[in-house]
């Protein structure tokens, strides 16, 4: 499971930002204090960090420092009220690999995170492997969801872009009742082209019956791409 530390002082945004990442699979460490944070930070288990910037103790720019000087790559998506391009400088030049200024819309904070996560070298901060943690396990097929290519009941294939982000949504929703109204405005959020089919409910349900004959050896009996009461659950 892909490992993130949140650190934000503030409880009702660091509550909302921590249930949103929550369904959406990930494990989440919250820390309010600049100070605790950064120890916690420096232990080096965490797969990305979401860092706010004014926090009690310590700021977030001197935090994002100290874990680059420890010579940690993970990605840092920095948070904060400062719009001014100066604080995004310092931000960046600090370390921070983005910059989401407050206040943000969640489907936007949510992406930015999966754009992070897919970046070369993202995903092996909690000492595993990044590839183990982008790879989606269907009985004995498998798909990288890095690259899209999978192993299918008819053999080694290419899943188109729209394919693989939907997989990808799928699998971090792992167990959850999703419609296809709310799987295709979430993938209109992840950086796809407003033609591709899989950002309206038709082309999601298209796009499931595609994996499915991929995928389920009895497509009309799915295991892993399943009719759920809402739309579809998926389980691998």
């Amino acid at each position: 499971m892909i490992r993130l530390l949140l650190i934000e002082d503030d409880a009702l945004i660091g509550e909302m930002i921590r249930l949103n990442l929550q369904q959406e699979g990930y494990e989440v460490t919250w820390s309010r204090d600049g100070v605790e944070a950064t120890k916690i930070a420096l232990g080096g288990q965490f797969d990305m960090m979401l860092l706010d910037v004014m926090l009690p103790g310590r700021l977030g720019y001197d935090i994002a420092r100290d874990v680059r000087e420890a010579g940690l790559t993970q990605p840092i998506l920095m948070l904060t009220a400062r719009s001014d391009t100066p604080s995004k400088v310092t931000g960046l030049d600090a370390g921070a690999d983005d910059y989401l200024t407050k206040p943000f819309h969640m489907p936007e904070l949510l992406a930015r995170v999966r754009a992070l996560l897919r970046r070369p070298g993202a995903g092996a901060g909690a000492g595993g492997d990044a590839t183990l943690s982008r790879t989606v396990t269907l009985g004995q097929l498998t798909v990288n969801l890095d690259t899209g290519q999978a192993e299918t009941l008819a053999g080694s294939a290419q899943l188109s872009e729209g394919e693989n982000r939907l997989l990808e949504l799928l699998s971090r929703r792992r167990g959850q009742d999703l419609t296809p109204e709310e799987i295709a405005e979430e993938l209109r959020h992840t950086g796809l082209s407003a033609t591709d089919s899989v950002t309206s409910p038709d082309g999601v349900r298209e796009a499931i019956q595609r994996l499915r004959r991929l995928f389920e050896p009895e497509p009309e009996r799915p295991r892993h791409f399943v009719h759920a009461d809402r739309g579809y659950r998926f389980e691998s």
